[in-house]
Parts: C-alpha cells; sequence; structure tokens
C-alpha cells in the first residue's frame, strides 16, 4: 500500500481506484454495469450497504426522487420508503440547496439543528436493520435540472475525511453517467422504425414529406410520432432532438 498523500488526502492507491471507478462508471453501457461499480466502491471504503436516488429536477421542487436500493436490507428499505418525510438526511439535502450548493457531503446524524421526534425515531429505526454509521453526498448539475445523491453505510465504519475526498471526486462523473443511462434507456426503447421517424422528425420535415420519405402513410407517421413522445416522455419535436442529442453527445 503507498502512503504518498497529495492535496485531496488520498494515498496513490486512493487515487488510482478513483480514476479507474470514474473510467469504469462513465463507460459502463448499462444501469446494472453501472450499479456493480458501485457496489464495488462501497466494499472499498469499508461499508456495507449502499443506494442511491436521483430527481430530474431540484429537490427544492418537491418532485418526486427515484430511489435505488443497491445492498440495503431489504426490510429496512420498505419502512424507509414509507417513511422518507421524517429523513433528517432529506432536510439537510433541502437545507445545503437553497443555501446555493451545488454540492454537498453530510455525515449522518451529526446535524446542527435540533431533531424532531419523528426525526430521533427514524434513527433509532435504521440502526436497529444495522445502518449505525453512514454519510451521503449529493450533487445537482449546472442547469439545476438533474440531482443525484449517494449514501454509504455500515454497522461498524465511520466515514472519514478519506470517504468524504473519494465521494467528493466520484459524485459528479455519476451524475454524468446517470443522465446519460436514462436518456439511453429511453432511446433504445423505439423500435427501429420509431427512431427512423424520429430522426426524420427533428429535421423540421412535415409529417407528410416523411411519410412519403419513408414509404408510409401520414396516419402511420403520426402513430409512430405518439409512441415516440410517450417512450421519451417529451411533447414536441424540440424536445425529441434534445434528447437525441444529449443522448449522443453523453455517449461518446
Amino acid at each position: 500500500m503507498y502512503t504518498d498523500m497529495n492535496d485531496t488526502g488520498l494515498s496513490k492507491d486512493d487515487l488510482f481506484y478513483a480514476y479507474s471507478f470514474i473510467h469504469n462508471c462513465t463507460s459502463a453501457r448499462n444501469s446494472g454495469d453501472f450499479h456493480r461499480h458501485i457496489i464495488a466502491l462501497s466494499d472499498f471504503l469499508g461499508f456495507e450497504f449502499a443506494l442511491y436516488g436521483y430527481i430530474q429536477t431540484t429537490y427544492t421542487n418537491r418532485h418526486e426522487a427515484v430511489i435505488v436500493n443497491l445492498t440495503n436490507p431489504g426490510d429496512w428499505m420498505t419502512e424507509y420508503l414509507k417513511s422518507q418525510e421524517n429523513s433528517p438526511l432529506i432536510n439537510e439535502i433541502e437545507r445545503q440547496y437553497a443555501a446555493g450548493a451545488s454540492i454537498g457531503y453530510c455525515v449522518w446524524d451529526q446535524f446542527n439543528w435540533t431533531l424532531s421526534k419523528e426525526q430521533q425515531h427514524y434513527i433509532a429505526r435504521r440502526r436497529s436493520f444495522g445502518l449505525e454509521f453512514g454519510c451521503s453526498i449529493f450533487v445537482t448539475s449546472e442547469k439545476k435540472d438533474f440531482s443525484f445523491n449517494l449514501s454509504f453505510a455500515s454497522r461498524t465504519t465511520v466515514p472519514d475525511a478519506r470517504t468524504e475526498a473519494m465521494a467528493r471526486m466520484i459524485i459528479r462523473p455519476l451524475l454524468i453517467t446517470k443522465k446519460r443511462l436514462i436518456l439511453q434507456e429511453r432511446v433504445d426503447s423505439l423500435t427501429q422504425k420509431e427512431k427512423e421517424v424520429a430522426a426524420e422528425a427533428v429535421s423540421g420535415s412535415s409529417y407528410k414529406v416523411i411519410a412519403r420519405r419513408l414509404g408510409v402513410t401520414e396516419n402511420t407517421i403520426k402513430f409512430h410520432m405518439k409512441n415516440i413522445y410517450a417512450k421519451l416522455q417529451v411533447n414536441n419535436r424540440q424536445h425529441v432532438a434534445a434528447i437525441l442529442l444529449a443522448e449522443r453527445y453523453l455517449s461518446v
């Protein structure tokens, strides 16, 4: 094990692992690869439990976040999903975002406000499932259109400066990768014919012209466009173009 340290406070081995992790994640072909890399990082840092969440806007807009459990106990996740409003961590994330932070880190249960009885009960219940110590790193995109958070927990491992330094290094590449995978999965859900129609549609051609080029009826084009909008979760051609271009750019 190397012991030389740089200004991040990480050893050469830690830095090598972090750079390898970033490369592997940004090259992930699908969510399965993405999840395996995060679980491996969790193990490397000494944590048994990991999950992440994301939301396609800022937390302050109160849109529902998607929670992806990787290794947390299933029984705890069932209880957690019913009691998220009592999580002091969510409160902390909202506080830091409201203060203008684009990236933040916190060690669980080290909050600078008085916890409510509900929050104290939430912490006690979490610990009863073995999640005694933990930390979370969270980040929002420059355009404030996507937020991502990652949490690690353990029965015995206490988050330290090394944990924070590593987390801060890898969190933004994780956000970028998750955005790419979401767009990629949407585009991949299109049939080959839908991809052809979408490519024609973003050129600005009318449905009549597209139908003539593809040798089908105008109603067929309209049918395909309806499916394209639904699968890409958009409602106009400009958004279709944005999705296709972003997916292509982020996949480079």
